[in-house]
């Protein structure tokens, strides 16, 4: 199918979608690891929904239209156009399925790559961002620094 660059017509455009489809998926192949990875903030985890979401339409509408391309009947370039038809076709189910899981799991891997999960009550975020945290400037005299209990973390002992 991508030999149809060289071709005439309406071709040089089914050559291109496919090229262009194929740098896309690679772009958002190397984009979606990266902020799974390094960045699951709700900003980007956002953006990648977004753009697997689109990503998805894109390969299922180039699959219908090499769908529409495919002779089933001849053996010239149609096995070509079948193929391609096939596999963005299974691409399209693939991110339908990954942007489906994204959005239901999307706070369980903001959570847990934020290391924003609760363990116990110490930790949780409720209480975080309810109470304040009290500033001790850089220098303060060291009676004047909090004690384990007043952190809310239980005294040791050494």
């Amino acid at each position: 199918a991508a030999a149809r660059i060289d071709s005439n017509g309406t071709e040089d455009v089914l050559g291109f979608a496919v090229v262009w489809t194929v740098l896309t998926a690679l772009a958002l192949s190397a984009g979606g690891t990266a902020v799974m990875r390094r960045a699951p903030t709700p900003y980007y985890i956002g953006a990648l929904l977004g753009l697997v979401a689109m990503m998805g339409m894109l390969c299922l509408v180039v699959s219908a239209i090499f769908g529409g391309q495919a002779d089933f009947g001849e053996e010239d370039d149609s096995d070509a156009d079948v193929a391609v038809c096939v596999f963005l076709f299974f691409l399209f189910i693939v991110y339908a399925a990954f942007s489906l899981m994204l959005f239901w799991f999307r706070d369980e891997v903001m959570t847990k790559a934020t290391g924003l999960q609760e363990q116990g009550d110490a930790a949780s975020v409720e209480k975080a961002i309810t109470e304040p945290v009290e500033y001790k400037p850089y220098g303060a005299e060291p009676d004047e620094y909090a004690t384990p209990g007043e952190l809310g973390v239980p005294p040791t002992s050494a």
